[in-house]
């Protein structure tokens, strides 16, 4: 998925995989907070400096279905916009899971 935010972290844009993903309509996205969607936000703000074409956050999107984990990474735009870019590490996750419980197994 991909955001565009603005210098205060709200939603100025965003495609349909995140839309999709957090189960709101684009336009109802649109100037609400992008921290206020991760289970911790905070870990958003704080991290944002760090995640600016440097290294990426793996943190948690707040949906109707429950908590889903993303990778999260950041370039810093003109006029303090932030381009975020993320992917679902649900599968991965699902995938650990499974992994774990055929060790347990043998």
């Amino acid at each position: 998925f991909v955001v565009l935010l603005d210098s205060d972290g709200r939603i100025e844009g965003a495609n349909d995989a995140l839309s999709d993903r957090l189960g709101v309509p684009p336009d109802e996205l649109r100037g609400t907070s992008f921290a206020d969607r991760l289970v911790d936000g905070q870990t958003f703000r704080d991290a944002l400096g760090e995640m600016i074409d440097d290294r990426p956050l793996v943190a948690a999107f707040r949906t109707p279905s429950g908590d889903v984990p993303v990778e999260l990474k950041a370039s810093s735009l003109v006029r303090g916009r932030i381009l975020a870019v993320g992917r679902d590490l649900s599968r991965a996750r699902d995938l650990e899971e499974a992994l774990e419980t055929e060790r347990k197994r043998n």
